[in-house]
């Protein structure tokens, strides 16, 4: 499972913001719109092994509360 966003242009990876994944994002690894045999993907974006619907619920649920607290940070 991945969760992109595209804002101004920009691309956001919403799970990869996760704890598991800060140390991709401290090192800076660019996201790219590439294409290959198998189709078209983003190179960079996290991928997150999930087995029911329950697993994927909680890791959006994860990443809105990650954004919650952010902005409650960002408002003082």
């Amino acid at each position: 499972m991945s969760y992109l966003e595209i804002y101004n242009e920009t691309m956001f990876d919403l799970l990869g913001t996760l704890p598991d994944n800060w140390t991709q994002l401290q090192e800076g690894q660019p996201m790219t719109i590439t294409e290959n045999e198998d189709g078209i993907y983003v190179k960079g974006l996290s991928c997150h092994l999930v087995h029911n619907e329950e697993e994927a619920l909680n890791l959006l649920f994860e990443v809105t509360h990650l954004f919650i607290e952010r902005i409650g940070r960002n408002k003082t």
